[in-house]
């Protein structure tokens, strides 16, 4: 599932809990152009054709018209706002572990700046 990760310019949004993971496209490697980041996320609950997500501590509002078998504690792979696939729980849980520890590797660094 990791191949459906594919890194960002920006962090989601300024309460994102896992922080940036590439500064700026200067820092990308092998990256030419802007890329999206599809970020796992366990579903809490379901309204219409809305969801309330958990992206590791973060809750966000996404649309789940793209998967209407969805129930509430399945995980997600979330782009751009829409579920756009569902996820084994153990591959999204390894998921997020990565991304923490990108973000700590990231804080790291800054550090020693």
């Amino acid at each position: 599932m990791i191949s459906k990760v594919v890194g960002t310019e920006r962090s989601l949004d300024s309460d994102w809990s896992l922080h940036k993971i590439i500064k700026n496209r200067s820092e990308a490697p092998l990256c030419e152009s802007l890329m999206c980041l599809a970020v796992p996320a366990r579903v809490e609950s379901i309204a219409g054709d809305y969801a309330e997500v958990d992206f590791g501590g973060t809750r966000k509002k996404v649309c789940v018209t793209l998967l209407p078998e969805l129930e509430v504690g399945e995980y997600v792979i979330v782009h751009t706002g829409y579920a756009i696939e569902k996820m084994k729980p153990e591959e999204a849980k390894k998921t997020l572990e990565l991304f923490e520890q990108m973000a700590q590797m990231e804080g790291e660094m800054d550090r020693d700046e």
